[in-house]
């Protein structure tokens, strides 16, 4: 059996963690019961809560879904659905063995076919799941395969080292047997700690307690709405006002009116959290190397997390792996030279600087900010910036419509290289928004991941996060923590670096 193990920097997440809550847990006594009230960022109209296909709806497949396995706020993966795990030495076949106590929210008991099932429908390219770049380089549907009822077998085409990692990832929280392998669901069936009884896209859940919860004693709470607000001030606002009890995916400036009020907690945790500044590299003048370069340099960073981000967050390397991930290269962080800059731009046939405009938009904490932030730190070395806001509903689904040439593109931590395979490798069949394909990236990255031995696969993946760092088509200038809020009459949350990941089966209130 391949149980997990704490990684080498589980230590230093721990010691870390436990000193980023503002103010100390409140230690009345939790009762049985109550709806919690919780606020995040919108999803655009259409969003679908099918998890295979969500994209802001993930952190509520957290509600009413599980996974095979959970990582946790110290960056370990634990077992959920699955009970453990083996591999071969290579890495090219798991087997997962599966609880034999869980059933669906309809009664149905778990079985190994629905997570056949479950992965068989995100490697359907037909239904646009994100995870769908990461499984399907090294799986096949046909790869996933029920050995028996209770034990699923995953013969991969290509080395798969974190595979229980990415079994952590929302889009394959496990749904039944019964959903279709070709369409989306309107309300799927989980197996999770709430059972969804009404979702309205961009506007609201509610999810009642499943008595059933295979967690013995588990949720404490009757039943949880959670409303879609893209303003971060009015989810703050709802707060102070006893409209919420718990608020996510805020910024630094906002929690500020929370900060000393010993009605509120904060939780600020370290991640990967990036937001980046893309562009598409088949049009000019992307497309030369000298000037995505000099974009690198016009940034500064320093300044960027000190103002803009009031310490809550780390300087970017223009790569997605921040410094909390256990395959972070040590990527230097570019300095501040606009005079570099100039000289790269006229060497590339811009002596007179360029104009560009960059889109943006309130999709995430800080994503106009950095935007703004640009603008201001770019025009000294002849960079002129104008800032095109638009509407939060929708916006991914315009990236991926390619209707910008330069935008800004906020993504959440995901387990290790996810969001290499997010941003820059083909998505379902179709070449990146940025167009950036140099073979080079895809060979480094299939490389990296056959390593079966870690300093050997730690050393690949810090030469690809190099390359990608000089090369690519992306300004990552921040690594942003996540950062939450609630009423002390929550008990039990906590901060994970991966914000989708919240373990809502754990709450209660006073």
């Amino acid at each position: 059996m391949n149980q997990p193990s704490f990684s080498r920097r589980d230590a230093l997440r721990i010691a870390g963690l436990s000193g980023l809550a503002y103010m100390l847990p409140s230690t009345a006594t939790a009762a049985e019961g109550g709806t919690l009230r919780a606020a995040m960022g919108a999803s655009g109209p259409s969003e679908p809560i099918d998890p295979v296909a969500g994209l802001s709806s993930q952190t509520l497949a957290f509600v009413c879904f599980d996974r095979l396995t959970f990582v946790g706020a110290n960056g370990r993966v634990v077992p959920e659905l699955a009970t453990h795990w083996e591999h071969n030495a290579d890495n090219t076949q798991w087997t997962f063995h599966l609880r034999t106590d869980v059933v669906f929210h309809d009664g149905k008991p778990l079985t190994a076919n629905d997570v056949v099932r479950t992965y068989r429908r995100m490697l359907n390219a037909k239904l646009g799941s994100q995870a769908y770049r990461l499984f399907s380089i090294a799986l096949d549907a046909d790869g996933v395969t029920a050995v028996d009822p209770h034990t699923v077998r995953f013969t991969c085409k290509a080395p798969f080292w974190d595979l229980p990692q990415a079994a952590a990832d929302s889009h394959v929280s496990i749904v039944p047997e019964s959903a279709p392998l070709d369409a989306l669901v309107p309300k799927p069936v989980g197996t999770g700690p709430f059972v969804l009884q009404e979702w309205v896209p961009g506007d609201h859940l509610f999810a009642t307690k499943n008595a059933h919860y295979w967690r013995a004693g588990y949720p404490k709470l009757d039943a949880i709405r959670v409303f879609q607000i893209s303003d971060v001030p009015q989810r703050v606002a709802g707060l102070l006002s006893n409209q919420f009890d718990l608020i996510l995916d805020l910024n630094a400036v906002a929690i500020q009116q929370l900060k000393g009020n010993p009605k509120f907690q904060i939780s600020s945790v370290p991640s990967g959290n990036c937001i980046n500044i893309n562009v598409e590299t088949d049009k000019k003048p992307f497309d030369d190397n000298r000037v995505r370069q000099a974009l690198k340099l016009a940034y500064d960073r320093s300044t960027l997390v000190k103002s803009v981000f009031l310490g809550e967050a780390r300087e970017g390397s223009d790569q997605p792996i921040s410094p909390v991930a256990d395959i972070w290269g040590h990527i230097p962080v570019p300095k501040y030279d606009t005079a570099r800059a100039k000289q790269l731009l006229a060497e590339a046939g811009y002596p007179n600087g360029i104009d560009m405009s960059l889109t943006t938009s309130t999709i995430a904490a800080g994503a106009v900010d950095v935007a703004v932030a640009y603008q201001q730190y770019a025009a000294p070395a002849g960079i002129r910036v104008k800032v095109n806001q638009v509407p939060a509903s929708g916006y991914y689904y315009n990236v991926d419509a390619l209707k910008w040439n330069a935008w800004i593109e906020p993504w959440n931590m995901r387990p290790e290289e996810f969001l290499f395979f997010i941003e820059y490798a083909p998505r379902g069949g179709k070449i990146p928004p940025t167009r950036w394909q140099p073979p080079q990236f895809m060979q480094m990255l299939t490389a990296a991941r056959a390593a079966t031995n870690d300093k050997d696969r730690l050393a690949k993946f810090a030469a690809l996060e190099r390359f990608l760092a000089e090369n690519g088509p992306s300004i990552i200038p921040v690594y942003v923590n996540v950062i939450d809020a609630h009423s002390t009459s929550v008990q039990g949350y906590q901060g994970n670096p991966i914000a989708t990941n919240r373990e809502f089966w754990k709450l209660a209130l006073t």
